[in-house]
């Protein structure tokens, strides 16, 4: 429950195997998927990285030991003794929901389109709701509703790893600081939905923030609406104040293009643009991007309500080779990608037929002038820019580093996704 398992996500499992978002997916193809991986991300209790299988494991091991299907249990054991009466798991997702409200996608034609309910796996979702029920959920934790205690004293206790570090997750809760203020929550989103609760223990404050639609940005929604019910901790007074506050600076335009370029993550491949735009350094992640604050010559701030900054070691000359995403106590180093070089023969040595065992699929790679086009089950196909030698990536998605054999020529790939590392494809043909 703390995601220290290294399971693999099964969502990007099943995306890598062809899958849409727009299939129906049951438990029997989550099993199958899992059973077929012969690798984790990392060794047990070694590393935290969400994975929604262990949830999927979890719920089967409830439904094993109590006898009970999961929406039963779910009803009899939490929902009932909680009033939460508009709460529940669907047992089948071709049952007929009066009052639901519909949900919708961005339609591939443009504009909005209505989107069913596909999954019949639970325990990482499928579950039915309303914020005055995800209220009710969130008032019992601290409370003694349930075994004494025990589940919420379970539920808001970090995790800890053998080093001794703890992270920001408890059993099924995100633990952090907003505007100084301690909170529990989490949030989800699915075809047509997109939720996030939240909890301020100290202030006896619970929210929720429901959307029947996934491109709607629940996570911000709630925290501006914590912003507004909660009053900020009264400001420091000067006599006391030991940091002066950060002012916004101007950097100029030469110093700030030293900074832009593409990052990667060296633990996860993970890759970050960062360009300049309007006189501004960008955090490009898809869409407009989020345009940043210089706090320094080499130090950005993210707008408020994120509490993040970009912090660039100097150097003697050049450009930064290293990147530092500092949030809290949490630092992230991403390293500089050299630009990507096409031979003069083109690119067409990365072109070809991949498997993997794993997944059971084959991919059929093809260059396209300087991108390749990844393709399975006929119309499934995706586009990948190169970051640097071997490795193409798709922003915030997927990350593709080639291999080669002793005589340095392509003999596969490793796939790399936010929550799956490690999936090797063997060249075919």
């Amino acid at each position: 429950m703390q995601h220290t398992s290294g399971l693999r996500d099964q969502w990007d499992l099943l995306w890598l195997a062809g899958g849409r978002d727009d299939d129906a997916t049951e438990d029997e193809d989550v099993l199958a998927m899992i059973y077929r991986q012969r690798n984790l991300n990392f060794r047990p209790g070694t590393a935290f990285l969400y994975s929604n299988s262990g949830y999927t494991l979890l719920a089967l091991v409830v439904q094993r030991v109590s006898g009970l299907p999961l929406w039963q249990f779910a009803r009899d054991r939490i929902f009932v003794p909680l009033d939460m009466t508009h709460t529940f798991f669907l047992p089948d997702r071709f049952r007929i929901l009066e009052g639901a409200a519909s949900g919708y996608r961005m339609a591939r034609a443009g504009g909005w389109g209505r989107t069913a309910y596909l999954n019949d796996t639970y325990g990482p979702g499928g579950l039915f709701t309303t914020p005055e029920d995800l209220v009710k959920w969130y008032e019992s934790l601290g409370t003694t509703k349930f075994a004494s205690g025990v589940l919420s004293k379970e539920a808001v206790r970090r995790g800890r790893l053998p080093t001794g570090d703890s992270i920001a997750y408890s059993a099924g809760l995100e633990i952090g600081m907003f505007r100084r203020r301690r909170y529990v929550g989490h949030g989800g989103n699915d075809l047509g939905a997109n939720g996030y609760g939240m909890r301020f223990p100290d202030h006896g404050l619970s929210l929720a923030v429901v959307c029947n639609a996934r491109e709607i940005d629940a996570f911000t929604l709630a925290r501006q609406s914590a912003a507004f019910l909660i009053a900020l901790p009264p400001a420091a007074s000067p006599a006391k104040a030991t940091v002066p506050a950060d002012t916004v600076i101007t950097v100029p335009l030469r110093e700030l293009a030293r900074f832009a370029g593409m990052y990667y993550n060296p633990s996860t491949l993970a890759t970050r643009k960062v360009e300049v735009r309007d006189r501004k350094l960008v955090w490009a992640r898809g869409g407009p991007g989020t345009p940043l604050d210089a706090i320094g010559p080499n130090r950005f701030r993210f707008p408020p309500g994120q509490p993040a900054e970009l912090l660039f070691p100097p150097t003697v000359s050049g450009k930064p080779q290293t990147m530092l995403l500092i949030s809290g106590a949490t630092i992230t180093q991403y390293q500089r990608a050299e630009p990507f070089v096409a031979p003069a023969r083109g690119i067409g040595e990365y072109s070809g037929a991949f498997g993997s065992d794993e997944l059971d699929v084959v991919w059929n790679v093809v260059a396209r002038d300087s991108t390749l086009e990844f393709g399975t089950r006929g119309s499934w196909q995706q586009l990948a820019q190169p970051i640097f030698r071997d490795a193409f990536a798709i922003p915030d998605a997927l990350v593709i580093r080639f291999t080669r054999d002793r005589s340095g020529r392509i003999d596969g790939f490793i796939a790399d996704m936010p929550r799956t590392r490690g999936i090797r494809f063997a060249k075919r043909r």
